[in-house]
């Protein structure tokens, strides 16, 4: 069975996943050939338009609960649609172990979103969550930030968490420079 290549996007509410998956789908020259399935756990104040679903040959299906994320569902999804990968834009204060994935899938990439403007509070009182987010993450995403002066304090403790991730500092514009 050919694995369906998923790429995770992870990250809490307002630290800029939709606006990234919105952009990506729209610069991605790939995308007008392949169709992809948009799994969403965590709606916010960025929509994806149905216009730009449409072009860029997606579907979406949206989850209320982690209740609702059922493997199952999500297997009947990718058959239905026919889909040649998936994005899920993830929901950062969900159990990730309560989470079951279709043997069909292979998770290919993993990226969190921190809104570097409110990291030192969240961090500070939600430490295990972010440390949970960041072991799984390939990429790691600070926006709302101009320079990584405001991480220095917390530098050690990122890269105990996952010394392999790639810490970034996203501009605006979705441009990336190394955070550290």
């Amino acid at each position: 069975m050919k694995k369906i290549p998923v790429f995770f996007i992870n990250g809490m509410l307002d630290s800029g996943k939709t606006t990234f998956i919105i952009d990506t789908l729209k610069n991605d020259i790939r995308e007008k050939k392949m169709k992809t399935l948009l799994l969403v756990c965590e709606e916010g104040e960025v929509e994806y338009e149905e216009e730009i679903l449409k072009e860029t040959n997606t579907y979406k299906h949206v989850f209320e609960s982690v209740e609702e994320f059922d493997y199952k569902l999500v297997e009947k999804l990718i058959k239905q649609e026919k889909v040649d990968r998936v994005v899920i834009e993830m929901n950062g204060m969900w159990d990730l172990s309560k989470l079951q994935f279709p043997r069909m899938i292979e998770i290919v990439q993993v990226i969190s979103f921190i809104d570097g403007s409110t990291f030192n509070i969240y961090f500070n009182n939600m430490r295990q969550k972010f440390t949970d987010m960041i072991k799984r993450s390939h990429v790691v995403c600070f926006t709302k930030l101009e320079n990584s002066e405001p991480l220095a304090p917390y530098q050690t403790a990122l890269k105990l968490a996952n010394n392999n991730a790639q810490f970034v500092l996203m501009d605006e514009y979705l441009r990336a420079q190394d955070a550290f």
